[in-house]
């Protein structure tokens, strides 16, 4: 990163922070984040009953993972209402938070998507990029931070399985055990363990805002075929036209598909 980029970077937090534990004094930003491989920024607010449940969790991982000398910081964005329900949420907090009038915290919550809280995002404190949007889940999911950034990983590497030439994997989100294995129990193909976190680190990595939902993917270089598969089944319900391929990506893939259909 330039030092022009990283200046923008930093611009987006406004003139200064503030350190609730060290009798709310403040910092420059560049002081603050200075040598920071890692920023998690959490936008959250005292009046949201999950974002009040969540906050000890996450100061437990953020503890932690200063304990483990990790090189990161976090910023609370505040969504606050009031300056007494700022004071009174922040009072506890071991990072460094916006003001409560600072207008940029909004700002960062468009910026990073912010439909709902609490919400925890990851960026790469060198060149600013995102490296996770789904940090609360994370956190629930890898409550010691060992997995810590949680760093995307392809399909591969979160099946641990090898490419074939067709399969077929069944990624739960069953709210139970019991109807995990009598919805299973039929099932003729591959399924993630009922307690298997990387189910819904999947749905995540494909956008999944909906069941059923039925992606294909390339088993050897693990791009998306296509997202609509269900509806391709509903359409072909023989699988002629399996994997599906969109005509665009026909055209540009035509070579390799030949050579899957006659290799």
């Amino acid at each position: 990163m330039s030092s022009t980029d990283y200046s923008e970077f930093l611009s987006q937090f406004g003139g200064t922070l503030v350190k609730p534990s060290d009798d709310r004094s403040t910092s420059t930003l560049s002081d603050a984040l200075a040598g920071k491989k890692f920023v998690m920024l959490y936008f959250s607010a005292h009046w949201c009953p999950p974002c009040r449940q969540f906050t000890p969790k996450l100061i437990t991982l953020y503890e932690k993972l200063q304990t483990d000398s990790k090189s990161v910081e976090l910023v609370f964005c505040s969504l606050d209402k009031s300056k007494e329900e700022y004071d009174e949420y922040t009072s506890d907090m071991p990072w460094l938070c916006m003001p409560f009038d600072a207008t940029e915290s909004k700002k960062m919550a468009r910026k990073y998507k912010v439909d709902g809280i609490p919400h925890l995002v990851v960026v790469d404190g060198v060149s600013g990029e995102v490296i996770t949007e789904n940090g609360t889940e994370e956190v629930k999911m890898d409550a010691d931070g060992k997995q810590f950034p949680w760093m995307p990983k392809s399909l591969n590497e979160i099946l641990q399985t090898d490419s074939k030439s067709l399969e077929l994997a069944f990624c739960s989100l069953d709210k139970s055990k019991e109807e995990y294995d009598e919805f299973t129990s039929d099932m003729p193909l591959l399924s993630m363990p009922f307690d298997a976190t990387e189910s819904k680190k999947i749905a995540s990595k494909y956008k999944v805002d909906g069941i059923p939902h039925l992606v294909v993917v390339d088993g050897v270089n693990g791009e998306v075929i296509t997202e609509n598969g269900t509806e391709e089944v509903e359409m072909d319900a023989d699988g002629k036209k399996i994997p599906w391929m969109p005509e665009s990506l026909k055209e540009i893939r035509s070579d390799g598909i030949q050579r899957h259909a006659t290799g």
